[in-house]
């Protein structure tokens, strides 16, 4: 399988409604060594998938999720930062005390 476009084997059936939809609708949102990411929406329900499908030693694997995610959002989602271990850490403390050290309470009565 060489151009993606060509096969409708590929993603032919939206998982959310269970309507035939064409390839063409199929956006790619990156490309990486052994995998690509891409988006589509489905016209009958407008339901959006993103799915990868990447090249592994045992063969071809595609692997996606329905989400509410717009092809806009899901780019400037892939180009941002990752989430690091010290991030997760960080929050998971500020989180274990008092909610006025988390969100200072003349911001909190802004929003």
């Amino acid at each position: 399988m060489s151009d993606l476009s060509d096969s409708n084997q590929l993603v032919g059936v939206c998982p959310s409604c269970s309507a035939q939809y064409p390839c063409r609708g199929i956006r790619i949102l990156d490309r990486k060594k052994d995998r690509t990411y891409f988006h589509m929406t489905c016209d009958q329900c407008f339901h959006a998938m993103i799915f990868a499908i990447m090249k592994r030693h045992t063969g071809v694997v595609c692997s996606g999720m329905i989400t509410d995610c717009s092809f806009d959002d899901a780019e400037r989602s892939l180009a941002q930062e990752t989430v690091s271990i010290d991030d997760v850490i960080e929050i998971h403390e500020a989180l274990k005390g008092p909610i006025d050290k988390l969100i200072p309470l003349e911001k909190a009565v802004q929003a």
